[in-house]
């Protein structure tokens, strides 16, 4: 089922599906991030809150359940590189800190070529993950490859 969500990220069925499928084994942030993505292609789902509020019942501290910083961005590089079709030049880790001489990130280079080349899976998981670390310049990336992922 990953892999198949990798190649087609905007099935929030199947993202409905392996959510469901989390909460079955008690894999509440697993489970949250799935419902996640149904949210970003089904607005009107309500599976995120209705679990939520479960957990938040049922757990007295709901904060260790819900997926933290490091288990998103574990999720969507699982994801990135389940979808993948290009070889890393960079390493991800010293993508981070440098920057060319133009003043542009290479992550963001990174993403206006998976983007140009039509690789709208890898690109929307790559930005999806730089969004959980904080990197709201990536919203717009994440936005264009949502709309690839949607057209193709």
């Amino acid at each position: 089922m990953p892999y198949l969500l990798a190649h087609r990220p905007d099935n929030f069925e199947l993202w409905l599906e392996l959510g469901k499928h989390h909460e079955s084994l008690n894999d509440f942030k697993n489970a949250l991030m799935c419902y996640d993505h149904v949210l970003q292609f089904n607005t009107m789902d309500n599976n995120k809150s209705r679990l939520s509020e479960k957990l938040k019942k049922q757990f007295d501290d709901f904060e260790e359940i819900r997926p933290d910083k490091i288990d998103i961005q574990s999720f969507h590089n699982r994801l990135q590189k389940l979808a993948s079709t290009i070889q890393k030049d960079v390493l991800e880790s010293d993508l981070d800190s440098e920057v060319d001489m133009g003043g542009s990130n290479k992550l963001e280079l990174k993403l206006e070529d998976l983007l140009k080349n039509s690789q709208f899976q890898e690109a929307f998981f790559m930005a999806r993950s730089l969004i959980s670390e904080g990197e709201l310049w990536a919203e717009k990336y994440f936005d264009l490859a949502k709309v690839g992922v949607l057209n193709e």
